[in-house]
């Protein structure tokens, strides 16, 4: 039986933002999310998250749902797991949240993660996700 991951008890309380593996471990690292140049054609620049868990849905179609199949299926090789901070993140479409955010530069620092990031983890060689044992630990089901 596949242990159970805080979000799978209490998915109201979290939000991912899926990303390419060197990203999510830069994020985890710095706790700083760099906001690209390039604005999203309705929503502009930020961070985006949404409310598919890891798991919940197949790849394909997580990709379908949130890039329109417009990105490599390595952009679902990690994910960074944030609290569901509505005052922060704002609805933009179904299953969809964006944090807006002009674009980093040295004049706007990224995005601090510090007290929303909760964690992030990998796709095994399995394709599920692992999540290092600490998010167990600070945040049980």
């Amino acid at each position: 039986m596949a242990a159970r991951l805080p979000w799978d008890e209490r998915p109201h309380e979290f939000l991912f933002h899926y990303t390419y593996r060197w990203r999510a471990e830069a994020i985890s690292r710095t706790s700083e999310f760099v906001v690209g140049h390039t604005p999203h054609p309705r929503h502009g620049t930020g961070m985006f998250a949404t409310d598919i868990r890891p798991g919940q849905l197949p790849l394909d179609e997580v990709l379908r749902i949130l890039f329109n199949d417009a990105r490599p299926a390595e952009i679902l090789d990690a994910v960074i797991v944030v609290r569901r901070d509505l005052s922060v993140f704002k609805a933009v479409d179904q299953n969809q949240f964006l944090w807006s955010a002009r674009p980093t530069s040295p004049e706007e620092p990224g995005l601090d993660l510090v007290g929303l990031m909760v964690g992030y983890g990998q796709r095994g060689v399995g394709r599920e996700y692992l999540f290092p044992r600490w998010v167990w630990e600070l945040w049980p089901c």
